[in-house]
């Protein structure tokens, strides 16, 4: 029972005093954790969480003590395996303990009291008892001859009350399960597993894989998984390899099953990462494997896990491991304030920079020294940089304007700009919006500094409204009065003409002074009814531009600008870690107390930087 210490639970063996840690569970003798955070962390499968930390699979098989991992303060707890008939599992012991390594082997084989059980037990909670997010993953009995159908059975059986539903073929502990893992045998269960669900409730389909696949073929699982249209991939299974740096001795050793636990954290972060970065934003990722310290937690979010499971962890580091974590995967508290960018490579390892130009680089008349320095010496330490600008103009244009600024190519390695990404949108036109454009464009923009972004394209443009098909939206010339472009606005409203916004930003310092942007103009027409395509930062898209053209994944870039709805919500949504320096267009709002001004906006803007720093610097 976790009344007792963790210490005192490890003198019995493994499989008895898991039992009695459930029954002290279910009698309530546990204790509880209540979180002050009043604002949701995350949304997963349309519902709010209060943080994203999860129980793993297996430790609650029967949804005996559900309750009670609620009230520990789990965000999602997912119960299971549970197989449609009850079965026994393997024979006793099937648990083994190597605590030198932090880490467990087991041959459970699916022990379950079947679909029955857990249905009632889980039909008995009461609304304020269940989790934030209750799955439910599904196995299929040792003697089954029709393995897709008893997942599917399970999707009939739990669809209506678990918020998502887990497909796990990748346990190691049923004869010929992994054999499921092989694309055509995983696409007959998912079919199946879908159709059953099209019968019932639409519950979030999750696949929990292996970490001993090869990279091949996680990345064929991934792509099956999107053509199928399955919500997310669990990564990773206990892993039937045994490291060669194990420090435990002893006859467990020796034992056959799927280890977990410490040793499993690198290979199953390593799928992790993969994953996402192949499937984007595409699919719902949990992370699961070896976590049992809050920056092993932290490092599972920072390579794209929405939802981070536990349950190993919890048997040396028991029910006091629980609110760290929580606090270590939700929403920062607090920004770290930061001197200088070496301070930041040097403890998170970042190999590239994702760099904003206008109130980082320069302020729109002169560059900033301290600011080239100290990207001059991240360059001679070997990283890359990336200058992600919301300029409404090509790359190249841009590239221009830098060196006559005195900013030469030699100083980073490539340049996105929102105008890039939206010229090259307009001419490849495979989009639907940009295929359904008319021949006639009306450019609101700022005359020849914009002029590029007409040059190439297969449209007419026109400097008047009357009579175009749809705006191309690059921003005013040196306006600071949205009003004085309201009459222009609403003649194109009335017309029902599209508009491609190239610049999300509303306003930008020019010196000390703001000045409108494109992004205020298209904001004030999106507001009104219109139809605007936005390209640039906060959008995901551009940071994926960025990043690939590094080769790096997100976890390896810092993103670096000035600006919270633009640079800090683009970067965070893209994954990425992102630093706010204070020379761009907050600066009237964070001067002072540069701490609390930052306290002051995140909880204004709904986002919060990672950092801050009063400038860019070495």
């Amino acid at each position: 029972m976790w009344s007792l210490s963790p210490a005192l639970l490890r003198a019995l063996d493994p499989e008895t005093a898991h039992r009695l840690t459930l029954r002290g569970l279910s009698l309530g003798l546990h204790p509880r954790f209540r979180q002050r955070r009043a604002e949701p962390v995350a949304r997963l499968f349309g519902k709010d969480i209060p943080n994203r930390l999860g129980l793993a699979a297996g430790f609650d098989k029967d949804a005996e003590a559900v309750a009670a991992l609620a009230a520990l303060g789990f965000g999602a707890v997912e119960i299971g395996s549970v197989t449609p008939k009850p079965q026994p599992g393997n024979p006793r012991p099937r648990v083994f303990r190597l605590p030198a390594d932090g880490a467990v082997i087991n041959r459970y084989g699916f022990n379950s009291g079947g679909h029955d059980l857990a249905r009632r037990n889980l039909d008995r909670l009461r609304p304020n008892q269940r989790p934030p997010l209750l799955g439910v993953n599904l196995g299929a009995n040792k003697t089954s001859e029709n393995v897709p159908a008893d997942f599917a059975l399970g999707v009939q059986q739990f669809a209506d009350i678990a918020d998502y539903l887990v497909i796990n073929v990748s346990s190691p502990n049923t004869p010929g399960l992994r054999d499921h893992q092989t694309i055509d045998a995983l696409g007959r269960i998912l079919d199946l597993a879908l159709d059953a669900r099209a019968q019932t409730m639409a519950t979030p389909l999750l696949l929990k894989i292996a970490p001993d696949l090869a990279d091949g073929d996680v990345a064929e699982i991934v792509d099956l998984a999107l053509d199928r249209g399955i919500e997310g991939l669990i990564a990773t299974n206990t892993t039937i390899g045994r490291p060669a740096d194990l420090r435990s001795t002893g006859p467990a050793l020796e034992e056959s099953g799927g280890l977990s636990g410490q040793p499993l954290f690198e290979r199953a972060t390593d799928v992790l990462t993969a994953i996402r970065e192949q499937a984007d934003d595409r699919l719902v990722v949990f992370g699961t494997g070896g976590v049992s310290s809050p920056a092993q937690a932290q490092e599972k979010v920072r390579r794209g896990a929405d939802l981070v499971q536990l349950y190993t962890g919890l048997i040396y580091g028991g029910p006091a491991l629980v609110k760290p974590l929580i606090h270590a995967v939700s929403k920062p508290a607090r920004t770290e304030a930061v001197t200088g960018l070496n301070h930041l490579i040097d403890h998170h390892g970042y190999r590239g920079l994702i760099v904003d130009l206008w109130g980082v680089m320069h302020n729109g008349k002169a560059l900033f020294p301290d600011a080239v320095e100290a990207l001059r010496r991240a360059r001679q330490r070997g990283l890359q940089v990336q200058f992600l600008s919301n300029a409404p103009r090509r790359s190249a244009s841009v590239a221009t304007l830098l060196d006559a600024m005195g900013l030469q190519a030699e100083a980073y390695d490539g340049i996105v700009s929102s105008g890039e990404e939206s010229w090259q949108a307009l001419n490849d036109r495979s989009e639907p919006f940009f295929a359904a454009l008319g021949p006639r464009c009306f450019h609101l923009g700022a005359g020849a500094k914009d002029a590029n972004m007409r040059e190439g394209l297969d449209f007419a443009f026109q400097d008047e409204i009357d009579g175009a098909d749809w705006i191309l939206n690059t921003g005013p010339a040196s306006s600071t009065d949205l009003g004085e472009w309201l009459p222009l606005l609403k003649t194109g409203l009335s017309a029902g003409l599209p508009m491609v916004c190239a610049n999300p930003d509303r306003v930008v310092m020019r010196g000390t002074a703001k000045e409108l942007c494109a992004g205020a103009l298209a904001e004030w027409y999106e507001d009104q009814g219109g139809t605007v395509r936005w390209h640039g930062k906060p959008h995901a898209s551009v940071y994926r531009t960025a990043r690939a053209s590094m080769g790096l994944c997100r976890h390896e870039v810092l993103a670096i600008g000035d600006s919270f709805t633009t640079d800090v919500a683009g970067a965070l949504g893209a994954g990425i870690d992102v630093l706010l320096v204070n020379t761009g267009i907050h600066q009237s709002d964070l001067d002072g107390d540069l701490m609390a001004g930052v306290d002051r906006l995140s909880a204004e803007k709904g986002v919060r930087p990672t950092f801050a720093a009063d400038c860019l610097r070495s």
